[in-house]
């Protein structure tokens, strides 16, 4: 379940992911972010409260899990010393994210246990 609420942070909870990102118009970046740690909660059996404001206070920083494309922390692109790729381009906020949470679930920092692998069934199995 994804909950979408731009004014009540209340609700996150321990099940609960807290991600934060800005206000107003998204973009493309912030779609597959949220896109991106939606499958995360997904996969950790967690809840994803996104809390969409500009306002970032040192409360708010404490209480998220993730803050991403607002707030000039570690999923940020727009400080000075942004990270640049090897052809010149800046990271946007998703290949920020990307960079951690593509990995294998052990670099998880949630140290969550790799998903349960599906046995594949023999041909008449049901």
């Amino acid at each position: 379940m994804i909950i979408i609420d731009d004014k009540d942070a209340a609700i996150a909870q321990s099940n609960t992911l807290f991600i934060v990102t800005h206000d107003g118009v998204f973009h493309a970046d912030d779609v597959f972010s949220a896109a991106l740690l939606a499958k995360l909660g997904e996969w950790l059996g967690k809840n994803i409260f996104i809390h969409r404001t500009r306002n970032i206070t040192d409360a708010l920083k404490e209480s998220a899990d993730i803050i991403f494309d607002v707030g000039y922390g570690k999923f940020d692109h727009h400080q000075k010393d942004k990270r640049i790729r090897e052809n010149g381009i800046p990271y946007a906020a998703f290949g920020l994210l990307w960079e951690i949470y593509n990995k294998h679930p052990s670099f998880f920092f949630w140290g969550a246990p790799p998903p349960p692998k599906t046995k594949k069934k023999k041909k008449g199995e049901r």
